[in-house]
């Protein structure tokens, strides 16, 4: 079972960010603006921003194993996502997933 899905992207914010999340796990992308202003604040339970840097990233890493979202928060986080970025049928897939 995934719990944290980790993407590097120095340009935008690459859509493996989205599918982590859409699957529920925390996710892990860098705090760089092109990322950062790409993702919904719907995601914020689930998504953290690092800096560019190893040491950053592995406490972010870090911090994404201590934390565990109960299922309300990540279903919430989710189904907004998908709802507000025209992704009905993943909605389906998500309330299939969380229970």
């Amino acid at each position: 079972e995934t719990r944290i899905g980790v993407s590097v992207s120095f340009t935008n914010a690459s859509q493996l960010l989205f599918r982590f999340a859409a699957h529920g796990c925390l996710a892990i992308d860098l705090n760089a603006p092109n990322v950062c202003r790409n993702v919904p604040s719907c995601l914020d339970p689930l998504v953290h921003f690092c800096d560019p840097n190893p040491d950053a990233l592995a406490g972010a890493v870090m911090r994404c194993l201590n934390e565990n979202p109960n299922d309300m928060v990540r279903e919430k986080a989710v189904t907004t996502f998908c709802k507000e970025h025209a992704w009905p049928e993943c909605v389906a897939d998500i309330k299939q997933y969380m229970m």
